[in-house]
């Protein structure tokens, strides 16, 4: 099976040390890079001010090498840390991003010839079940792709990193199952991403990414990954 990056979202405790927090990233990370499959662990709150969901993006070699460690005895401790800090329980999915173990999640701080500083991290949301068919996700695949293509050499700040790719389950949108698409884009710093989003050429072609039939809406944030 092919590659995937399992996401957990979630969002701390009200009170809860930053310390204590990055303690527990520190001994789940070893306890994930221990395992058969798991290639790496990159976490980041959201830049945002507003916004206080935490990411932590975990490469596996497939979706089976995640499915058998959650299947050990070590996997109940191990996932009971995340809850013991979190605000309900952590939101757990998968994506199949391209290209594989992909590059611009792997900030590792600025250290070891790192890129990307910032990622633009985009979810955009289809309709789920019968309603998106296989050709709609392969049209707004091929779309999403132009975008990008319009980026290199034409906009200031941007790394030339870039992931994308179809989260595997389907997730909660506005209250309803949606699909969803994962769209990671390098910059230098946030201010580069919104400058970039004030000029003529943004809006010239945005509309790939606006225009993409089924689109129920997007979010959006910024992070900046460590990696463990």
């Amino acid at each position: 099976m092919a590659p995937v990056t399992e996401v957990l979202r979630y969002t701390t405790k009200d009170g809860l040390a930053d310390s204590d927090h990055q303690g527990t990233l520190l001994e789940a990370s070893k306890t994930l890079l221990q395992q058969p499959g798991c290639k790496g662990v990159h976490s980041s709150p959201a830049l945002e001010k507003d916004n206080k969901t935490q990411y932590v993006f975990i490469e596996w070699d497939s979706i089976d090498a995640h499915i058998a460690f959650t299947k050990k005895d070590i996997f109940g401790p191990f996932f009971e840390k995340f809850n013991a800090i979190s605000k309900g329980s952590p939101n757990v999915y998968h994506a199949s991003l391209s290209p594989e173990h992909p590059p611009v999640l792997h900030n590792a701080e600025g250290k070891g010839g790192a890129r990307t500083s910032v990622v633009e991290l985009l979810h955009a949301y289809f309709p789920g079940g019968e309603g998106f068919t296989a050709d709609q996700m392969a049209s707004a695949a091929k779309n999403v792709q132009e975008f990008l293509g319009q980026l290199p050499g034409n906009v200031k700040g941007h790394t030339g990193e870039v992931a994308l790719g179809w989260v595997v389950e389907e997730l909660e949108f506005k209250g309803e199952k949606s699909r969803a698409f994962i769209l990671a884009i390098g910059w230098d710093s946030v201010e580069a991403h919104m400058k970039y989003r004030e000029t003529e050429h943004f809006q010239k072609v945005v509309p790939l990414i606006r225009g993409l039939e089924g689109l129920k809406g997007t979010e959006m944030v910024h992070v900046s990954t460590k990696t463990w």
